[in-house]
């Protein structure tokens, strides 16, 4: 058991298909030890009857321990799996936390920014102002809907899109997951991923990439949706990307399906 926990999620598919592979060679084993001895109609043939049935006994015996290596396998995996979901449910969490008191803190700022204004003047609420410009990327629940709505307007059905988050900031990954929530709204169905390198392998800001020309206006919509709701973005018109390619080689979500990309793909960085 402490060998399996030691295993890596690669390393315990590849051990998976190895006992899939010897259950089918000692399967294919027992079928002709037993089907040999069952038929052995000649007298060379009824000579060898007891090694046909050695090789019977040795198939089912290795079929069943392939059996059991695959079922242990497949827990395995379903225990790195779970893991790896709980994991992901954690930061999830705790980044939510955080735009709580991101959110907290641009009211408090918003608050301090009206009374300096009757205080001390324009010098102040410059400066107050400044500083609503560098607080991090947000989505009200209102300007969820707002932005739903404007997707909504442009005559846009059902889209697919895959959402990549490029930097560990807990300010892109709220900013990445409220997206998400708005446009599950329109509908959208979206997936999202958290790409395990460094932040200045994309860079910084939002950016909307559609391959295929059908799917240009729904990309383009999403960009102007967003600028709308005071979250820059631009839409990134790329025939030759090739989709079927994860952006990051190491990266934390759901399972990624090459044959079904989705057509829209969003690309979140750093916001500075």
């Amino acid at each position: 058991m402490g060998a399996l926990e030691s295993l890596t999620r690669s390393g315990t598919i590849a051990l998976w298909d190895v006992s899939v592979f010897w259950t089918f060679v000692f399967g294919a084993l027992f079928l002709f030890g037993w089907l040999s001895e069952e038929f052995a109609a000649s007298e060379k043939r009824k000579s060898h009857r007891k090694l046909f049935l050695t090789l019977a006994i040795v198939g089912v015996i290795g079929e069943q321990l392939g059996t059991v290596a695959e079922f242990a396998l497949s827990g395995h995996l379903q225990t790195i799996d779970e893991a790896a979901i709980a994991e992901a449910n954690a930061r999830a969490a705790e980044a939510e936390k955080k735009a709580e008191q991101f959110r907290l803190a641009i009211a408090d700022a918003n608050e301090r920014a009206a009374s300096a204004e009757k205080a001390t003047g324009q010098e102040r609420l410059a400066r107050l102002k400044l500083e609503a410009t560098l607080a991090p990327r947000n989505l009200t629940t209102a300007q969820q809907a707002a932005l739903a709505n404007e997707v909504k307007a442009r005559g846009l059905g059902p889209q697919r899109i895959d959402i990549f988050v490029f930097t560990q900031d807990p300010e892109a990954v709220v900013i990445a997951l409220e997206i998400a929530s708005a446009l599950s709204q329109v509908p959208w169905e979206s997936q999202t991923w958290s790409c395990q390198a460094r932040a200045g392998d994309f860079g910084k800001g939002i950016v909307v990439i559609a391959e295929d020309r059908t799917n240009w206006k729904a990309a383009n919509a999403l960009a102007a949706a967003l600028v709308e709701q005071h979250v820059s973005a631009t839409f990134f018109n790329q025939t030759t990307f090739d989709l079927t390619k994860p952006p990051c080689a190491v990266m934390l979500g759901p399972p990624w399906n090459a044959h079904a990309p989705a057509p829209i793909r969003l690309l979140i960085g750093r916001k500075f």
